[in-house]
């Protein structure tokens, strides 16, 4: 008897890329940070995720062209400070992009209970948790642009 158990291995994931300014984002990261199970593909991560970086590019992208014009040519290159080794910046860039990619898999991928009497809790469960993950979302742009959030105000 040898001691040889067949399993399949993890499916590789590559790693999500936006453009030349912004950081490629890992969708392994994305998976575990945020609690994904296999239910959801990599192309399932990679859709959330376009649409997420979409909102997110767009709301920078007045602010991006600042830091480019001034010289810096990746997020990474921007002054800012260093948490772990690694950008403040390209931190809260990858929180706003991966809350709203979380957000956008809640909304899509709903659990089939929810046509019954039971189910329409957990939708709005579902609903409070998508936009639970919008506001931090939101909070992490807020952040990266230099204006306050509603925690800032109240402190």
């Amino acid at each position: 008897m040898n001691g040889f158990i067949a399993t399949t291995p993890p499916a590789a994931e590559d790693n999500f890329v936006i453009d030349d300014f912004f950081p490629a984002l890992s969708l392994a990261d994305f998976r575990c940070q945020y609690r994904l199970d296999g239910s959801y593909t990599t192309d399932n991560l990679k859709r959330a995720l376009t649409d997420a970086a979409v909102d997110v590019t767009d709301d920078l992208s007045t602010w991006k062209l600042a830091y480019e014009t001034d010289g810096h040519h990746t997020l990474a290159a921007c002054p800012a400070r260093q948490i772990n080794g690694k950008s403040r910046l390209v931190i809260l860039f990858e929180q706003a992009v991966f809350c709203f990619a979380k957000a956008n898999l809640i909304d899509t991928f709903r659990d089939v209970d929810t046509t019954r009497k039971l189910g329409d809790s957990r939708a709005e469960d579902h609903e409070l948790s998508s936009d639970y993950w919008r506001r931090e979302g939101r909070a992490a742009i807020h952040k990266l642009l230099g204006r306050p959030t509603v925690e800032s105000v109240l402190l």
